[in-house]
């Protein structure tokens, strides 16, 4: 099946559709109907709350942010998540533990980071083969497993190879929330409100993490493994909640006469993946928009996620913070994440709202859904000099943290 194949079959592939393809085996029939959109509120918000704590979770795993040890050590981690930042107060004492350096203490960071990067380009397209719900469980029951595995690891290697399963195996959860979120609430209103909150988990969880690290690892005498400990347990609650849940798709590749062997699932689903990236890379290479975005986001993520890494610096060696200090210290993004999605709700109930009645058809141009990234693009190099002009020793502290 070639790239255009696939992607013909999804264009005509309909719910509760067979492709038009050829005959299909009987154990690949289009499943029952399902209309998530028509459920109740509960429903909907327990489905919603499970992508977005992998969000929050996922990206709390992966931050190396903090300062890890003392200011005279001077180590340094740049952050991205959750599970990666609440281990980032743990790396002077694996340095002490596995006989390391600095550079190979932050190996472990790194390799989770790649799983994250890569975990959805092989996983999410797993989705329009076996369903939401089993990808759910699966990347759940993957995070509790190797984070506790990291927890346990008795040699560098094992951590190393558990960190990265953890972020690859973990990460298709959030390639596939916005789908889930999408199925359950439709283009309705409250299904922007969704998604704003699936977008949070991104940003608050590295915030979060060398927070919540700093305190595990000061209330357990620096015991590292508390930290990978401490992402089990928070997921523990988010795995029995995915075992509840429910499909909210009925969308299926199905194969057809063409794959019909022994291996032929293989095929399609080998076949699927080389058309998903081939198209991916033409949408960002041919589409100036979608360029465009992609290069906003990465300085975005760039700039905060550098900026977390010099804020643990300064703080370390200018105002001679302890690791629970620089923790603290993060309260102020968390209250700046918050404050810009009050701004989004703002926006998206005046001036995108206005463009949806100015509309034709009811729907605007997709600039119109830009005016928060608009507001970011100045208040983004304001915080950037404001942090700046406070940085020498003995500025105005408060006057800094709240940069």
């Amino acid at each position: 099946m070639s790239d255009t194949d696939i992607e013909k079959g999804v264009h005509e592939s309909t719910s509760g559709s067979p492709l038009a393809s050829g005959p299909v085996d009987e154990r690949y029939e289009p499943r029952k109907a399902v209309n998530a959109t028509s459920w109740s509120l509960g429903l909907k918000i327990s489905h919603t709350a499970i992508p977005c704590f992998l969000a929050f979770l996922m990206w709390v795993l992966g931050d190396p942010g903090s300062m890890s040890c003392a200011p005279a050590d001077q180590v340094i981690i740049n952050r991205s998540t959750f599970s990666a930042s609440v281990t980032a107060p743990a790396t002077s004492m694996l340095m002490v533990e596995f006989n390391i350096n600095r550079t190979e203490a932050l190996l472990e960071q790194t390799l989770y980071m790649l799983g994250l990067s890569f975990g959805p380009l092989i996983l999410a397209p797993l989705s329009e083969f076996i369903g939401r719900r089993w990808l759910y469980l699966v990347t759940s029951s993957s995070i509790i497993a190797f984070a506790g595995g990291s927890g346990a690891a008795r040699n560098f290697a094992t951590l190393l190879i558990c960190r990265f399963l953890c972020g690859f195996l973990g990460s298709a959860g959030i390639a596939i929330g916005a789908g889930t979120i999408v199925d359950i609430w439709g283009v309705a209103k409250a299904g922007g409100l969704a998604r704003l909150l699936f977008i949070c988990g991104p940003f608050l969880g590295p915030a979060m993490g060398p927070l919540v690290g700093a305190y595990v690892m000061h209330e357990y005498n620096d015991d590292w493994r508390w930290t990978q400990w401490t992402v089990a347990l928070i997921g523990a609650p988010i795995w029995i909640l995915v075992l509840f849940m429910k499909e909210t798709t009925d969308f299926r590749i199905e194969r057809g006469a063409n794959y019909s062997g022994r291996f032929g699932i293989v095929q399609l689903a080998l076949s699927t993946l080389k058309a998903a990236v081939l198209r991916s890379m033409a949408m960002l290479t041919t589409e100036p928009i979608a360029l465009s975005l992609t290069l906003y986001t990465g300085y975005a993520y760039a700039m905060v996620f550098s900026f977390f890494a010099s804020a643990t610096y300064v703080y370390s060696l200018d105002y001679a913070f302890n690791p629970r200090q620089i923790g603290l210290s993060s309260i102020s993004v968390i209250i700046g994440y918050c404050l810009a999605a009050v701004m989004h709700m703002i926006f998206e109930m005046t001036l995108y709202a206005r463009a949806v009645r100015q509309a034709p058809n009811g729907r605007p141009a997709p600039e119109h859904r830009l005016y928060t990234a608009m507001a970011g693009s100045i208040f983004l190099p304001i915080g950037l000099f404001w942090f700046v002009r406070y940085l020498p020793a003995g500025g105005q502290l408060k006057l800094s943290v709240s940069s």
